[in-house]
């Protein structure tokens, strides 16, 4: 309650508890650490302010049970949520992302490649909805491949409908191409990642352009590798005899290749209507590695999305160049900051936070995030956090 009624100072210490025992407890660990430590980042007066970028994740942070707990305590995200679910209705969507997240005999369904990324957006917008009625704006926004969506419709490139016409139209024509490729007895595709450089990976693919692409690239020694499995496989196991480090990754509708190719035409009809708009916040696109002013997020741009490299690296560098220390990842789990850290090379300077974690309490990970954040120095709405304290008036 005292942080809704007295000024908030330069050096600052903040810890999230449930009951009064936790917090003398959090608090005493905090003290601890700042006399083993000098106070260095437990208390601190930043001298260069934190400038935060908002980082939306691609695929593969889904998890069942995710927004279980944020739908019935968090009116703003839930509102996100039941919105995006009636754009996907008019859009003829056969399902309610808001049921699949709720309903555990529907929880199966994230699964499906589809559904899980119609799923993610939501969580997505939810939660950047939810940190910006809480008083935190983005000084820019930032998305890989399918996080590109979401983080056009924070800038105000895209309205809330013609994101979700994106992600919808390129989910599902990303699964519909798959089913044709199954249908003539082609090879659906694959991805691996590989720890090598950009340069590498193209050196690696000459003469195989055709099969493998670069899906992204994501920190110095980090790419993933996307085309025909078959291909793909005799890849990996060559660079694993050279001793180099490759998983592969379980994603059956795999994008950033040439196999997405035949869904492009489909994919530019059915986004034709879209109409971007200059930006009100910068947004850093990975297609381009460049900040764009927004008008160039047309249909065309979204054909680029799903099939050039995801240039992440590059994009996190340019930021790192122009100032931005600060790195909060808008996911269901947080997939993008270990390479946004390796990119900033160990500088003390930046920060890099999460909003939600699989399989921990969605709300204290959110508080936890917000007293790190509060601790270097940002100020929030503390009434729309914690609520009002009793005998308050506004």
């Amino acid at each position: 309650a005292s942080s809704t009624r007295r000024d908030h100072r330069r050096f600052r210490i903040a810890a999230v508890a449930e009951s009064a025992a936790e917090m003398r407890e959090g608090l005493a660990f905090l003290a601890r650490e700042a006399r083993s430590n000098g106070g260095a980042g437990v208390v601190r007066a930043r001298v260069q302010p934190l400038r935060v970028a908002f980082c939306f994740s691609g695929h593969g942070s889904q998890w069942a049970g995710m927004a279980r707990g944020l739908l019935p305590r968090e009116p703003v995200f839930r509102e996100a949520v039941v919105e995006i679910d009636h754009a996907l209705q008019s859009l003829g969507a056969q399902i309610s992302i808001h049921e699949c997240l709720t309903d555990p005999d529907q929880v199966q369904s994230l699964k499906d490649v589809y559904v899980a990324q119609l799923a993610i957006f939501a969580v997505q917008i939810g939660l950047a909805r939810l940190w910006q009625a809480w008083g935190l704006q983005p000084e820019v926004t930032i998305g890989h491949s399918l996080g590109e969506a979401a983080a056009a419709f924070t800038a105000g490139a895209l309205t809330l409908d013609d994101a979700t016409s994106v992600v919808f139209h390129r989910s599902r024509l990303m699964k519909e191409g798959l089913a044709r490729l199954l249908a003539q007895g082609r090879s659906g595709g694959a991805m691996a990642t590989a720890a090598i450089s950009l340069r590498e990976a193209r050196e690696l693919l000459l003469g195989i352009e055709h099969e493998v692409s670069v899906a992204a690239c994501n920190a110095p020694s980090s790419v993933v590798l996307s085309g025909n499995a078959a291909v793909l496989a005799d890849l990996v196991e060559k660079l694993r005899a050279r001793g180099v480090s490759c998983r592969e990754i379980d994603v059956p509708d795999s994008g950033h290749n040439p196999l997405v190719e035949e869904i492009l035409p489909e994919l530019q009809q059915a986004l034709g209507h879209l109409q971007p708009r200059a930006s009100e916040i910068p947004f850093v696109s990975t297609v381009t590695a460049g900040i764009l002013d927004g008008t160039q997020l047309g249909a065309a741009y979204w054909c680029r999305n799903v099939r050039e490299t995801v240039l992440w690296e590059s994009s996190v560098r340019e930021l790192l160049k122009q100032g931005l220390n600060g790195f909060l990842e808008l996911s269901p789990h947080p997939l993008v900051l270990p390479s946004v850290l390796e990119c900033a090379g160990g500088d003390a300077d930046v920060v890099a936070l999460p909003s939600l974690r699989r399989k921990c309490s969605e709300r204290r990970e959110l508080l936890s995030s917000v007293a790190a954040l509060y601790r270097e120095g940002l100020d929030f709405d503390w009434i729309r956090i914690v609520g009002a304290p009793r005998g308050f008036v506004q």
